[in-house]
């Protein structure tokens, strides 16, 4: 025999099935009564709200008015006429796909922040939608507890409204439960749940007007007594404007840190007015009053460990660009934020907005009415005007009479169908796609690779397979025994470490370690003809990969686009090389290029595998910002070299993917290098000092801003180091709203893509990304230096091998 339902909610169910708030009137009467119960008692809810929170009168009544104005609004929307025609839609021949009904009881759980519109804004809005409510009044101190439960009993009928304490639990299936604290226990699908511990995050970017932003935030953070939900709980802002934008919020905070001019009341009391002295690790003030603080955020750890600010404390922590802000503000939220304010012109709030993961964006403003109020429920859009929409409380109900085209088309068919006349390639005619289909995939089956390998033979067999010994046991990490014949096994068949991920059996990455991937600048041609930091790094790196025993390079360039729809290798046996403009052919004719035929056709196979359209070019002749590089690296002599093209057609993600399917080839010894550009835009460049004398590295002028904003940007993406996320990184840079000052075209990018696929499997995250040399040509192309991952554990894996 099941339990009885509590007393209380069970007369709320009595009038559920009565059905009571189906009808319009009695839904708009009884929401006329709570607006006019308010009105009545404005002046001793006002200071009733004062007593409580410590707000000022004009804060105060700001949570009336917004009070009021929910409760209009959802009144206004109760239109008798309108739901008459809906109800007899179907009678009249109409479909009704809108219709919906009340769920049936509404349980609100207010919080105490602006309790007031907390309380009846849900409540208003539930009665709406033609539900009962239940209401939870604590038993506690505030003046406004008993001001909300004497306008609810004076106006609500009772027969639709309960007042309950905290404990009482709504467990049945029409029950809905808005939540506006967190409560680990009342978390279920169907209730409408407030993420009130989300963090909200500001970006102040170099582009924006301080003032105005410090005005803004400022106002957020100290209004309402520093407790609203949406007030920042971090200001990142741009390193070169921090000083002057901290000088703006001091100004604007004087006004509240007060005591004068700030909280008043027994709430004030009850404030801290700083953080103690263990919470202020990593944190610096730069002020502090009675009624709040000013904090600078120094270190990024104590940023990422950020919790819900409920008070007069404004956190600043500086970013060194928009892609920073983008890391730092997805760290410190956990990818989960509440809401995220950008101050800055219109191009960068959109990329701000676009990337950082939060509920909800707002680009140069902070509407007041965020202010008021508990956080929206996650799951829904946000409605400014209207944090609960009556629309929450329904439950769709449609109805139809009528049917489809659709309908039509599929009778037709099984008609045709029975009668043996159904003409299949007829009928599909009518779903044709207007979109370029994309080319067969050539089959591995078809291509004879070069070197002997069969065409049929995987490039790598699954490496769960060679994960066990020939007794099927799999190899646990305590039986030595067998580690130095399973690695040589490994070796052999080039197994990719980083699918044998099991941590409880033998870790192969631990032995096993990839060679790093570098993604170089080439710069102009007289990067061959000028020595250069970046020309010393190259060397560096290379001697670095001869001293580990790499088997080759394979390398993506900029230059050598595939015209088709596909990735060309090159397999060019005597592969002549493009002449290099500005530069002394003694340079660069002598130097014999070392074509790896066998790689080549290698990675022809397993970009097929991982199902590209890839195949193999006879007759290529290597191009400037692949050899120029493989001079510098190897001057001694070219080591065995793949050449893998771009193809201009396809997005970065298409570049990436290439990288990601070659990544393998990094556990077998070859160095794997992108060869592009970080800021690589040739109608940008200032070139008469390089024409007119020579002078590649003349710098008449600073780089340009947008140079160097997109400069800085790659270099926080790349400094982070590989995995997931430097792909996402990378491919978002494409969004910045500098790129297309910083790439007239993609070429230069797509090595940078290539790369980040390279060392961006979820095995790469925690290597780290190096900036190892950077020189600046023709005024405005940056040429950096980056390498990702290091040779530490490859001398092991040698030692190993020789076992």
């Amino acid at each position: 025999m099941s339990s009885p339902r509590p007393q209380p909610l069970s007369r709320l169910q009595e009038a559920v099935t009565d059905g009571r708030l189906a009808n319009v009137f009695f839904r708009r009467e009884q929401l006329y009564r709570l607006h006019e119960a308010l009105l009545r008692s404005k002046d001793v809810i006002v200071d009733g709200i004062v007593k409580d929170s410590g707000n000022t009168v004009a804060e105060a009544f700001a949570e009336l008015y917004s009070t009021l104005s929910a409760i209009k609004s959802n009144h206004d929307q109760l239109q008798p006429q309108a739901e008459l025609e809906a109800e007899y839609r179907i009678a009249n021949g109409k479909d009704d796909p809108g219709a919906h009904g009340g769920f049936g009881i509404v349980l609100v759980r207010p919080q105490a922040h602006t309790f007031v519109y907390s309380a009846l804004a849900p409540v208003s809005a539930a009665i709406a939608a033609g539900n009962c409510v239940a209401v939870v009044i604590e038993q506690d101190l505030r003046c406004s507890t008993p001001l909300v439960a004497q306008v609810l009993r004076e106006s609500l009928a009772p027969d639709i409204l309960e007042l309950v304490a905290a404990s009482v639990q709504c467990d049945e299936p029409n029950c809905l439960q808005v939540v506006q604290r967190e409560d680990a226990s009342l978390r279920q699908p169907k209730n409408l749940i407030s993420p009130s511990d989300a963090l909200v995050v500001a970006v102040v970017d170099r582009t924006a007007n301080l003032e105005e932003a410090a005005r803004a935030l400022t106002t957020a953070r100290m209004s309402f007594g520093g407790k609203s939900p949406y007030a920042p709980d971090v200001i990142l802002v741009n390193e070169f404007v921090k000083k002057d934008f901290l000088k703006a919020v001091i100004s604007h905070s004087i006004q509240y840190m007060t005591s004068e001019n700030g909280t008043t009341g027994a709430a004030s009391q009850q404030r801290t007015p700083g953080l103690g002295r263990k919470e202020l690790k990593g944190f610096r003030v730069i002020t502090s009053g009675s009624n709040g603080s000013i904090l600078d955020v120094e270190d990024r750890a104590a940023l990422e460990s950020l919790a819900k600010v409920s008070q007069r404390t404004i956190n600043i922590h500086a970013v060194s660009s928009l892609d920073d802000a983008i890391e730092a503000a997805n760290d410190a939220g956990n990818g989960n934020a509440l809401a995220t304010y950008a101050f800055g012109d219109l191009q960068t709030c959109k990329y701000l907005l676009q990337f950082i993961e939060a509920d909800a964006g707002f680009a140069n403003v902070i509407p007041t009415e965020l202010l008021v109020g508990p956080a929206a429920p996650r799951g829904h859009p946000l409605v400014l005007s209207e944090r609960y929409p009556a629309t929450l409380f329904s439950v769709p109900h449609p109805k139809y009479c009528r049917g489809t085209n659709l309908s039509a088309e599929l009778a037709q068919i099984l008609g045709t169908a029975q009668a043996g006349r159904l003409n299949e390639d007829q009928v599909l005619k009518m779903l044709q796609l207007n979109k370029r289909e994309p080319p067969k995939q050539q089959p591995a089956s078809d291509f004879t690779p070069l070197g002997g390998i069969p065409a049929s033979t995987p490039p790598h067999p699954d490496p769960r397979h060679w994960a066990y010994t020939s007794e099927d046991q799999e190899v646990s990490i305590k039986n030595s025994s067998f580690i130095t014949a399973f690695l040589r096994r490994a070796f052999k068949h080039h197994i990719d470490y980083s699918v044998i991920s099991n941590p409880q059996r033998i870790l192969v990455y631990a032995a096993m370690p990839l060679t790093p991937v570098h993604f170089f600048s080439h710069g102009s041609t007289m990067m061959l003809g000028q020595e250069s930091a970046s020309a010393d790094y190259w060397k560096r790196r290379g001697d670095e990969a001869l001293a580990h025993g790499i088997k080759g390079v394979v390398i993506m360039g900029a230059h050598w686009a595939a015209h088709d729809d596909a990735i060309e290798v090159s397999t060019n046996p005597s592969p002549g090389k493009s002449p290099v403009a500005y530069v002394h052919p003694s340079k660069y004719e002598n130097y014999k290029l070392n074509a790896d035929l066998e790689t080549g056709n290698r990675c022809v196979l397993m970009l097929r595998d991982a199902g590209f359209s890839a195949h193999a070019d006879k007759s290529f002749d290597w191009i400037h910002d692949t050899y120029l590089i493989l001079i510098r690296m190897f001057p001694g002599g070219c080591p065995p070299t793949t050449i893998i093209s771009m193809n201009p057609r396809f997005d970065p993600h298409y570049h990436m993917r290439v990288g990601t399917a070659l990544r393998p080839l990094r556990a077998d010894g070859y160095l794997l290098i992108g060869s592009g550009g970080a800021v690589h835009n040739l109608y940008r460049n200032i070139w008469d000092p390089m024409i007119l004398y020579g002078d590649n590295f003349a710098q008449p002028t600073p780089p340009d801003p947008w140079a160097m904003e997109f400069r800085q940007s790659v270099e926080d993406v790349m400094r982070r180091g590989g995995g997931p996320r430097l792909r996402r990184a990378v491919t978002r840079l494409m969004k910045h709203p500098l790129f297309r000052d910083a790439h007239a075209t993609d070429d230069h990018f797509m090595a940078m893509c290539f790369a980040a696929g390279a060392a961006g499997a979820p095995e790469d995250e925690g290597i780290p990304g190096v900036l190892g040399a950077e020189d600046w040509e023709l005024t405005n192309m940056c040429n950096s230096q980056y390498t990702i991952g290091t040779w530490e554990g490859y001398a092991a894996k040698n030692s190993v091998i020789a076992l």
